[in-house]
């Protein structure tokens, strides 16, 4: 399957914030003004010895790194025009603030 093009690096901001796991990043539908994702943990990082891929988190340890006992994430980001609609509609990033 082919990677979501998004001008922000969501698998690079989960490596530098938790680099105890790989994500497996979902873009959620709905959304219109920002892009909105699920990240799940899909394996710990070969940085920790992580020698087999678990099929999903009922078997992954989910006791390490910046968010323990968390199996998915939501996150949000708000580019600089309406997500939806693309950058032919501009839009202040202080909606975030």
């Amino acid at each position: 399957m082919a990677e979501p093009k998004w001008d922000f690096d969501f698998h690079n901001y989960l490596r530098e914030i938790d680099p105890a796991y790989i994500y497996q990043i979902d873009r959620l539908t709905g959304g219109v003004v920002n892009v909105t994702v699920r990240a799940s943990k899909t394996a710990l990082a070969p940085t920790l010895g992580a020698v087999e891929q678990p099929s999903g988190t009922a078997s992954l340890d989910l006791s390490r790194g910046r968010f323990p006992g968390h199996g998915t994430l939501i996150l949000k980001y708000a580019p600089p025009y309406i997500a939806s609609i693309g950058e032919g509609a501009p839009m202040s990033q202080t909606r975030q603030v």
